[in-house]
């Protein structure tokens, strides 16, 4: 059995904070530990469409996390967004 990683170094760029548990670190934590090899696949990912993320959330979700595209900014007590959070989510 193959596991694909889907990854890119933008994902990275979602920075909430360094004491927040999102910090980008926990990606690099992560892939030091992963031996890539056949049975596990590193996949550099490609963006969502606008389209795909309305398969799972509301189209007005979609038009307010845009709306912090290039400004980041706090969604809510847990939900912290940097200028490049929703490109990386987008990923």
């Amino acid at each position: 059995m193959t596991v694909h990683i889907f990854r890119h170094d933008q994902m990275k760029d979602h920075r909430p904070g360094h004491a927040h548990p999102e910090h980008p670190s926990r990606l690099s934590a992560v892939e030091s530990k992963l031996v890539f090899d056949d049975r596990v696949v590193a996949v550099e990912c490609e963006p969502a469409l606008r389209e795909q993320l309305e398969y799972v959330h509301p189209p007005s979700y979609v038009d307010m996390m845009n709306g912090f595209r290039d400004i980041g900014g706090q969604i809510d007590a847990d939900t912290i967004l940097s200028t490049g959070s929703v490109a990386a989510a987008y990923l």
